[in-house]
């Protein structure tokens, strides 16, 4: 178990996990070759700066995070990919990502209130001829890896050239397994994790401080660590009327002796995710809230203890809900707790009481047990796991229960 007073220097950077370019060139043909199973003449891929998922798809493809404008990826067999985005971001491609191929300004992300003079802005249809010479004047079916997310206008631009299909799902089920580089990668995520829940202990147990400089604290150790940023944002919720909604925007109301004090830890690293997330005790507590933290930790537990290879998507929810039902808490368990996590810190699969998926090795996964809308506030107990030969390995090792005098 961790030593929660210690304070740890962070890993060198050199000595901090990547993923290698090779694997970028990879995905790229896994994409390819998922538009020829699929008899589509491209893929879109779409990607923005939408806190938890909007990010995801481009970031696995290209290693590209947007900032203030979209950006699509369109993808097809045989032949280099064409990034369209807005004005200001084609050189930001150009210097943060790993797509080899071309960029484009299209009239789709331009700001009608804008103007750019010195940039050559060009209609989705031009670029779609570039990338498809030999299907122009022909029915085209191209697929939709975003579909949910995607802007208005860009989805008009897209359909008045072809049909569109959405293929989120297939998309989506290329990166259900880890490579060794992702799980290197994912494991330093939950180690920069850690060091935010442990750097938050050490503040409340200084003295009076606010959920708002508790976050702080987390939030630097977080950057210093390597994080680029965050999954969603630090929440730190202090007292029942804090604790009692799923979310919560930290805030400048004192901890004081009594409260529970939920942590959720989300950074960012190399575009992956880690996510963290405990109920704090400070000092003498209702009894309920110890009970109820106890049931959680438990339910937790016997949850990993099914993540194994074969295991399918409704047992697993099952099992997790069940321990918490047994116990009286059942109608306070208000999501699906049970997720995958990569570079979207809440993605597929999600393993639902209605999903179909069968656990496979190599897959991470997120076991969160919630207990919101209780007469005493509410609680999350979140920890990561890898599903390994043997079962789930724990992605951390902080303590999962955890009291401050």
């Amino acid at each position: 178990m961790t030593d929660v007073s210690a304070e740890r220097q962070p890993v060198a950077i050199a000595q901090r996990p990547t993923i290698p370019e090779s694997e970028f060139a990879a995905r790229l043909q896994r994409v390819q070759r998922l538009a020829e199973s699929l008899e589509l003449d491209a893929i879109v891929v779409y990607g923005d700066d939408r806190a938890t998922m909007g990010a995801g798809h481009v970031r696995w493809l290209i290693d590209y995070f947007p900032h203030f404008e979209p950006i699509a990826v369109l993808v097809a067999p045989g032949v280099d990919p064409i990034a369209v985005t807005g004005p200001e971001s084609d050189s930001y491609i150009e210097s943060t990502s790993r797509l080899r191929g071309a960029i484009a300004v299209t009239e789709e992300f331009v700001h009608p209130d804008e103007e750019y003079p010195f940039t050559t802005v060009e209609p989705l249809a031009s670029v779609l001829d570039r990338l498809l010479p030999s299907t122009v004047g022909a029915a085209r079916r191209v697929g939709l890896a975003g579909s949910e997310m995607i802007s208005p206008r860009l989805l008009d631009g897209l359909r008045q050239q072809a049909t569109i299909v959405p293929v989120d799902q297939q998309y989506g089920a290329l990166r259900a397994r880890k490579s060794p580089a992702e799980l290197a990668v994912i494991r330093y995520a939950y180690e920069i994790a850690q060091e935010g829940v442990l750097a938050a202990v050490r503040a409340i147990s200084s003295g009076e401080v606010s959920e708002r400089d508790v976050g702080a604290e987390i939030d630097y150790a977080l950057r210093r660590w390597g994080a680029e940023g965050s999954g969603i944002d630090t929440i730190v919720a202090a007292g029942p009327e804090h604790t009692y909604p799923i979310l919560h925007r930290t805030s400048t109301r004192m901890i004081r002796p009594g409260d529970a004090v939920i942590l959720t830890v989300a950074p960012r690293y190399e575009g992956y995710h880690g996510a963290i997330g405990r109920t704090v005790h400070v000092g003498d507590v209702d009894t309920r809230l110890r009970d109820a933290r106890e049931v959680a930790i438990a339910a937790q537990r016997h949850t990993a203890e099914l993540l194994v290879a074969g295991a399918h998507a409704p047992d697993v929810d099952r099992a997790a809900r069940g321990v918490v039902r047994d116990a009286g808490y059942g109608d306070y368990f208000l999501y699906t707790g049970i997720h995958s996590i990569g570079v979207m810190e809440f993605e597929p699969p999600i393993l639902a009481s209605f999903d179909t998926t069968t656990v496979e090795e190599d897959m991470v996964f997120s076991v969160d047990i919630p207990m919101f809308h209780t007469p005493w506030g509410g609680l999350r107990a979140e920890n990561g796991y890898h599903v390994a030969p043997g079962g789930a390995v724990p992605l951390q090792t902080v303590a999962d229960a955890i009291d401050i005098a």
